[in-house]
């Protein structure tokens, strides 16, 4: 059963998604002693364990290097939205730094591609979201590794907050207020990690985790229908994604990690007010009951000593 319970006394909304708890974990598997992955279903050869493929990424020899699946343990089922993996490599246990030039542009592509798809067919106020959990610690259950991308008919409180913010700050100085921002990161340093290829790598001025790290365009742009339709840019900005997760993982020892990917919605924001992101925020601090209870995050490094150590691993 899928439901949504809606808390009246602290305003509190908590997903139900029952077809969750069946989701196989190989990381607590004390029998997942398999090094080659035979058994898992995201494995070239294996792909009658999944649902059929909705996007495939080819390569020059016609056989796939990343593919996207209907997700078998879903979050959100129609009507209240879907749920999709993207398989990033054809290979077990193969990390995102494990991936070479064009298999990492693909996945890039097909993450674009899978957005703008579900983004075409959601009503006004819909959101998409594309998440990534790399490592046990970050959430993920299964060692292949692959990305999520939900598509819902409404977006969540905390999202609706912010397109409201960007809207206000537009209203009131005539422009994206993420630009201006980002300006002023360039200009001052302190923050910024590095630019290349049309992006700015920043840490952020309140991270939620130590090393967390935003990756932008650098001139005003909603979305990533741009890595959909360009092989150029794709391959672009999985190059900056690389080096920027490399960075990440020699700072903090190889830990665990999340992406997540903000775009515009299809209707109902100006997009003139809304600048894409793509944050990654490894999982070195543990949620705890401080976090818990106040809804606050507390970290361990300021922004501008991240983004130091981080420029100099770029």
């Amino acid at each position: 059963m899928d439901a949504w319970l809606d808390d009246p006394l602290t305003g509190r909304r908590v997903r139900i998604a029952e077809a969750r708890a069946k989701r196989p974990n190989q990381f607590d598997d004390a029998q997942n002693d398999d090094g080659g992955g035979s058994g898992c279903p995201f494995c070239a050869g294996n792909e009658s364990q999944t649902p059929a493929s909705t996007a495939e990424a080819l390569g020059a020899d016609g056989r796939w290097l990343a593919r996207v699946v209907p997700n078998r343990f879903p979050a959100y089922t129609p009507p209240d939205g879907d749920h999709e993996v993207v398989i990033e490599s054809r290979s077990h246990r193969a990390r995102l730094l494990d991936l070479d030039e064009t298999e990492l542009a693909a996945v890039v592509r097909l993450w674009a591609e899978r957005l703008a798809y579900w983004r075409e067919r959601c009503a006004a106020g819909g959101y998409q979201l594309l998440f990534k959990n790399e490592g046990p610690r970050a959430g993920a259950s299964l060692e292949h590794a692959h990305s999520q991308l939900i598509s819902r008919p409404e977006a969540p409180q905390a999202i609706r907050r912010e397109w409201d913010h960007a809207e206000s700050q537009l209203t009131a100085t005539g422009g994206c207020a993420w630009c201006g921002w980002l300006e002023r990161e360039r200009q001052s340093g302190e923050r910024w990690v590095a630019a290349a290829e049309g992006w700015a790598v920043v840490c952020p001025p309140a991270p939620r985790q130590p090393m967390e790290t935003w990756i932008l365009p650098s001139e005003h742009e909603p979305g990533l229908d741009r890595l959909a339709t360009s092989a150029r840019a794709s391959a672009a900005f999985a190059a900056v994604l690389r080096r920027t997760v490399a960075a990440i993982d020699a700072e903090t020892g190889g830990a665990a990690w999340n992406l997540i990917a903000h775009v515009a919605p299809a209707a109902g924001v100006d997009r003139a007010a809304w600048h894409c992101r793509v944050e990654i925020l490894p999982r070195l601090n543990t949620l705890a009951g401080y976090e818990l209870a106040t809804g606050e995050n507390l970290s361990t490094v300021m922004p501008e000593a991240a983004a130091a150590r981080l420029a100099e691993r770029f």
